[in-house]
Order: C-alpha cells, then sequence, then structure tokens
C-alpha cells in the first residue's frame, strides 16, 4: 500500500547517520513529489522535529536545448569529455557551475568552450601576478578586490547564486589584467592572495 520502500530507506538512512533534523537535503526537481514530502511526511510524524532546515532542488540538465539521451547521440559523461575529447575537467565544473541549480542548464560544446576561456583567463592573471612578484609595484587594488570578493561571497551566499558569483570573480581578473603593468611585490601578492580565495 501507498508508495514504494524507498522513501523508508531515506529517512532511515538519513536519520541514523546524520540524525533526526538535516541542515541541508539536496535532490533533482522529480523528487520533490513524491520522494522528499514522503520522507518529510513519515519523518517528522516519527520524531515530532523538522525533517530539515533547508531544501536545494536542482533543475534537470538539457543539452543542445534537448533533454540528454544515447538514442539523440547528445549524451556525455565526465569521462567522454576529459579522456576522450580532451577537455579540462576545471573547465567542465565551471560550465556546470556557471548556471544556479535551480535553474535549467543547457549544455553545449559552445558553452564548454567559454568556459574554458574563463578558466584560462584565471590561470593567466595568475602567472602575470606571479611573474611580477619580484619587482617594485605601485598598484593599489586591495580595496577593489576585496569589495569584489565580498559580492561573489554574497551571491553563494543568496542561495547559491553561481552566476553572479563567477560574474564577480572574472571581474577581479579585470582588476588585475588592468593594472597587471604597475603590479608587483605586495600588490602582486594581494591579487594572488584574491585568486587564492576567490577559487575556494
Amino acid at each position: 500500500w501507498g508508495f514504494p520502500g524507498w522513501h523508508i530507506e531515506c529517512s532511515a538512512m538519513a536519520m541514523k547517520y546524520l540524525g533526526e533534523t538535516l541542515d541541508l537535503h539536496a535532490g533533482g526537481e522529480d523528487l520533490v513529489f513524491p520522494h522528499h514530502e514522503s520522507e518529510i511526511a513519515q519523518s517528522e510524524c516519527l520524531t515530532g522535529k523538522t525533517f530539515s532546515n533547508h531544501w536545494i532542488h536542482t533543475r534537470f540538465l538539457v543539452v543542445d536545448g534537448e533533454k540528454m539521451s544515447k538514442s539523440k547521440g547528445n549524451f556525455y559523461t565526465v569521462r567522454d569529455l576529459v579522456e576522450d575529447r580532451g577537455q579540462d575537467p576545471i573547465a567542465l565544473r565551471f560550465a556546470l557551475m556557471a548556471t544556479p541549480y535551480n535553474k535549467p542548464l543547457n549544455f553545449t560544446m559552445q558553452s564548454l568552450s567559454d568556459a574554458g576561456k574563463n578558466v584560462e583567463r584565471f590561470r593567466e592573471c595568475r602567472r602575470v601576478a606571479e611573474s611580477t612578484l619580484d619587482r617594485p609595484g605601485s598598484a593599489d587594488i586591495s580595496q577593489e578586490l576585496d569589495r569584489i570578493y565580498g559580492e561573489a561571497l554574497d551571491a553563494m551566499c543568496d542561495d547559491l547564486n553561481t552566476s553572479v558569483a563567477l560574474a564577480r570573480a572574472l571581474e577581479g581578473t579585470g582588476v588585475i589584467f588592468r593594472d597587471q603593468s604597475r603590479l608587483g611585490g605586495e600588490s602582486s601578492k594581494i591579487a594572488l592572495e584574491y585568486l587564492d580565495r576567490i577559487e575556494e
């Protein structure tokens, strides 16, 4: 009777390993009903406590505007993209993060290529900062980079708004490139510290 037993299994495993109230529970948008609603109902009936304080439901991934399917030939795995097609795994990660989890992600080879260019921008920015460490510099970039980092962090704290956070992160590279002729010493260290913090 009722829904299949996997709802019970998830409640039982969650409570056994994580406690009666979870801080964060995630899943795909297709799990809102019936799975997550069933988990809530049965768990809260048992404990009398809130089952999860926060829920994150990811939207579906589509490829070139269509549902991913082997029969359509638009089905990719990480291994396909990285090992067989030689794509940069960091670029793949960037491409998948570029759209917030609560918006549909349309994955295309163009979006992966664009992500690769952005990743290379960060790498080149790091090379510039490292290459100027040993020379005197006059760039005053500390306050600007602190502001940009703060805005990126605010975006991440606003329901994991990764698209805004990545845009702010890239804005910081623009500051470093703009002032690269005046980088050196302390300002180069500040640039590297920004890159370390933003890449975390």
